[in-house]
């Protein structure tokens, strides 16, 4: 059992290098979990874009030989191209798959972050799966709750800038506004103000998971909000760095494998793969991030790394100072005095 983190609040920087640390330390236990979870997921998406593929190509052939007269009777008789049954089966298969799976993947990271934190042993990659599915419903309502909550924002705030931006190009072709002209020298900037309006309500309810992977919280929404306040700019900084860097590395990777395995079927699993094993290094900055916040805000793991503290690292302690008296259990002054003021035959002159 190794022992207790020092827990201070951290930087972008330690966060980001603690969690690549953690990825080497914990490649294979990462990668069982990632394997195990989103495997499922990838099998559909290549069965996916094969059926497509096939669709497109079917799709082309018939109207480059029939015409588009062709194609469209090909439909109305049921022997064209389209959409089919699989397809949309696929789809909704690897929808749900993403709601179930994707929230057990980062409730099992998060409590591998927490007891390598606390110092304690990582359990395997089936304990930690485990610990993952004993909250799934949990998990999965409370992501059903914020994809909810983050798509009724997202058209409200749509709506509304939608309706006043028609509103400013109606005064701007009839004439009838003079500063419809200027107003729309601003509608880049209320573009990228909408866009972060819409990311800080993310970002700000983002850290519900681990509360509730922790049996902390029902949903997590709320605790999420309280938890990251004040911290909106420093988190989203955090993961625009760790997108650039990410984005680079998958570059680097899929041109690598472009060039060595061509565009076929195997080029196609050699990138799932990739991304798979990756996968963790979305989720284990976020997961640091989450316990970051709590000891900067709660001061969580004070209490763990106290009781797991050595005084004096397990040496003998040093001899107290010689104004104390002598030693330890050393009779004080007052003591002292009274002895030798009763030990002699008489008061002194």
């Amino acid at each position: 059992m190794q022992q207790p983190q020092q827990l201070r609040p951290m930087g972008i920087g330690r966060i980001l290098d603690r969690s690549f640390q953690l990825y080497r330390t914990h490649f294979t236990t990462l990668a069982i979990i990632m394997l195990a979870l989103y495997g499922p997921m990838a099998i559909v998406s290549m069965a996916l874009a094969t059926d497509s593929s096939n669709t497109t190509s079917g799709l082309m052939d018939t109207i480059r030989n029939g015409g588009i007269d062709g194609y469209l009777q090909s439909i109305e008789s049921g022997e064209g191209a389209g959409l089919s049954g699989g397809a949309v089966l696929a789809m909704l298969l690897g929808f749900v798959l993403m709601l179930l799976l994707g929230p057990v993947s980062v409730a099992a990271i998060v409590h591998l972050v927490q007891a390598h934190l606390r110092g304690e042993e990582i359990p395997s990659a089936g304990e930690l799966l485990k610990k993952g599915f004993r909250r799934l419903w949990p998990l999965t309502g409370s992501t059903l709750l914020y994809g909810i909550i983050m798509l009724g924002l997202y058209l409200l705030v749509v709506v509304a800038f939608a309706f006043a931006v028609g509103i400013l190009f109606a005064a701007a072709l009839s004439g009838t506004d003079a500063g419809a002209g200027p107003a729309m020298l601003l509608l880049v900037p209320a573009v990228i103000g909408v866009l972060l309006l819409i990311t800080f309500f993310a970002v700000r309810w983002a850290f519900y998971l681990p509360f509730v992977a922790l049996n902390e919280s029902g949903t997590g929404v709320g605790a999420s909000w309280r938890l990251t306040k004040g911290s909106f700019w420093r988190l989203l900084l955090l993961y625009l760095v760790l997108w650039i860097l990410l984005a680079i590395f998958t570059g680097v990777l899929s041109l690598g494998s472009a060039a060595i395995f061509g565009g076929g079927v195997l080029n196609s699993l050699v990138d799932s793969l990739v991304s798979i094993l990756i996968g963790s290094l979305w989720v284990l900055p976020y997961a640091i991030a989450f316990f970051d916040l709590r000891v900067r805000r709660e001061g969580w793991g004070l209490e763990t790394l106290l009781d797991g503290a050595q005084p004096y690292g397990g040496q003998t302690p040093p001899p107290p100072p010689a104004s104390w008296g002598g030693g330890y259990g050393a009779p004080d002054r007052t003591d002292r005095s009274d002895e030798s003021g009763s030990s002699g035959d008489g008061p002194r002159p």
